[in-house]
């Protein structure tokens, strides 16, 4: 485990000693403070969206067997893919999937998941 550390801190010495990783590097630096209202604003409705899911969708997907929505995700591309952390149960992991649908990823597995429980 740390050798594979001190090979990735390797990377990072040999990509910050060349010119153009600095320009990037440092023009990201520059923008931080002219795009904070931007993610703020994002944070934002991420958050009012991830409390709406909570009120709508939490405790829904559960690996529980003694609960009865646990065997309708059985079979789906959710389940077969694992995506059991994706789910509107808690603030974090709501955030996760709101992170997810905002990058597009696999949105149509996790969207198969909770229109199998809710719908």
């Amino acid at each position: 485990r740390f050798v594979v550390m001190a090979r990735v801190l390797r990377l990072v010495r040999v990509l910050v000693a060349m010119k153009q990783f600095q320009v990037i590097g440092s023009t990201f630096i520059d923008i931080l403070p002219a795009a904070k209202r931007i993610l703020l604003f994002l944070f934002s409705i991420m958050y009012i969206f991830c409390s709406l899911g909570m009120i709508l969708f939490g405790g829904l997907i559960t690996r529980d067997p003694s609960n009865s929505l646990s065997e309708k995700l059985r079979g789906t591309d959710f389940s077969e893919n694992n995506y059991w952390e994706n789910n509107f149960n808690d603030l974090l992991a709501g955030m996760n999937v709101l992170f997810n649908l905002l990058v597009v990823n696999n949105w149509t597995t996790q969207a198969d998941g909770i229109l199998a429980v809710s719908g």
